[in-house]
């Protein structure tokens, strides 16, 4: 979900909205000559774990928005064939 503000995005495996990471965009690079983007999270409500946090910037990485991301985090299978799958998923259905 879009807001004036904010994408809003909710990936759960329990029907739940689960841990809510904020992710700002620190540098706009990704260009030639400039750095990579790098990342800030903010863990609004729920568990605040590195694992967390990791996932929600990966996720992030994935995306071309330059507003704040909101994420709705509720995996229970943590693994890298996961991650890699749920990554491929947004980034195809989020413009």
């Amino acid at each position: 979900q879009e807001y004036s503000d904010k994408l809003f995005i909710v990936i759960t495996q329990f029907q739940k909205i689960g841990s809510l990471v904020e992710v700002k965009r620190d540098i706009a690079g990704d260009q030639p000559g400039l750095a990579p983007s790098t990342f800030t999270t903010k863990v609004l409500l729920g568990q605040d774990t590195p694992e967390i946090q990791a996932i929600a910037r990966g996720l992030a990485s994935g995306i071309s928005c330059q507003k704040p991301i909101l994420f709705g985090l509720a995996l229970k299978d943590l693994s890298p064939s996961t991650l890699k799958s749920v990554k491929e998923l947004v980034s195809v259905h989020v413009k």
